[in-house]
């Protein structure tokens, strides 16, 4: 009986642990920025630019954390993010180009780009994810197998021998 509620609490344990590592990865891997499209439509990036609403960016890989000069509710400037169309780009060059057009409204003082290292956080879990977690369950289907194989008291290697009883009638 404790065999068999260890061997339950650790199936339960370990799938308690893989749906709280599938929520994490996929519930909590993107941030709380809206996104903003590149280039192109009115409220894109390069168009904040040349509007000059931005006083700071940020690249991380191939995401842009953008600081707007407009205020929030909280009285914090308005942080908004955007993909890069390529990692190639260079996004100080680019705003020196957009500032550099005519009827660009960029600020006297340019625009801050400070590059980071890109966020790594889910790598990891993914990864683990996504190679160890079908070992695991291969590895547990196989065990669970052998298990009640072995349940039958090892009767495959008997099948030849007589299993008769004497019957006496006066009995």
């Amino acid at each position: 009986m404790n065999s068999r509620f260890l061997r339950n609490g650790l199936v339960t344990l370990v799938l308690v642990v893989g749906t709280a590592a599938l929520l994490y990865t996929f519930l909590f891997q993107g941030n709380a920025m809206p996104p903003i499209p590149y280039s192109g439509v009115a409220g894109s990036f390069l168009t904040l630019v040349e509007e000059g609403q931005v006083s700071k960016v940020v690249v991380k890989g191939d995401r842009l954390q953008i600081t707007t000069t407009e205020v929030g509710e909280n009285g914090q400037p308005v942080i908004v993010s955007s993909q890069l169309p390529s990692p190639l780009t260079d996004v100080s060059q680019v705003i020196t180009e957009v500032c550099a057009g005519p009827g660009a409204q960029c600020p006297a003082e340019g625009i801050a780009v400070s590059p980071m290292p890109a966020d790594e956080g889910g790598a990891w879990i993914g990864l683990l994810l996504t190679a160890f977690l079908p070992i695991l369950l291969i590895g547990f289907f196989i065990f669970f197998m052998f298990r009640q194989a072995q349940g039958t008291n090892n009767q495959a290697m008997s099948f030849g021998k007589s299993k008769a009883r004497m019957f006496l009638g006066n009995k």
